[in-house]
C-alpha cells in the first residue's frame, strides 16, 4: 500500500507524509518506470487513483491509502484518463497560469508517482 496522509494544521495549511506497508516501495518504484515509460501523465495518475483510494479520516489526519497491486493491473492493462478529464487538468493549468501572470511550463505535466523516488523530487 502507499499511504498519503494529510495533516490539517490549525492555521489552515497542511502537512503530507508518505508512507508504504512493506514491499510498497519498490512496487511503487517499479509502477512509476512502467507508466513513465507508457507516456503516463498527471491525468493519468488521477484517473488511476480515483479508481482505488480509500480515505479515512480521524480528527485532522486524513490518510489516503492505494492499493499497489491493483494501481499496478490498471498501467499494465493501459487504463489511461478519459480525454474529458485529461483536457480538464489543461484548463485548469491554464487558468492558473492566467491568475498567477505564469504560464504553465506544460499543459500534460508528468505522472505523479506511487514510489519515494517520484515522490520525493520536487516539483
Amino acid at each position: 500500500m502507499f499511504l498519503w496522509i494529510n495533516f490539517h494544521r490549525p492555521d489552515g495549511g497542511v502537512r503530507v507524509w508518505y508512507a508504504w506497508t512493506a514491499g510498497g516501495q519498490p512496487l511503487g518504484d517499479r509502477i512509476d518506470q512502467l507508466a513513465m515509460a507508457a507516456g503516463y501523465d498527471a491525468a493519468d495518475w488521477l484517473h488511476v487513483a480515483d479508481r482505488h483510494e480509500q480515505t479515512s479520516t480521524r480528527g485532522r489526519v486524513e490518510i489516503k491509502a492505494y492499493p499497489l497491486r491493483h494501481v499496478l493491473a490498471d498501467v499494465q492493462s493501459g487504463v489511461r484518463s478519459p480525454e474529458e478529464r485529461r483536457e480538464g487538468v489543461r484548463r485548469i493549468l491554464r487558468k492558473a497560469g492566467e491568475i498567477t501572470g505564469q504560464p504553465p511550463r506544460t499543459l500534460t505535466p508528468r505522472w505523479l508517482g506511487f514510489g519515494p523516488v517520484l515522490t520525493a523530487r520536487k516539483h
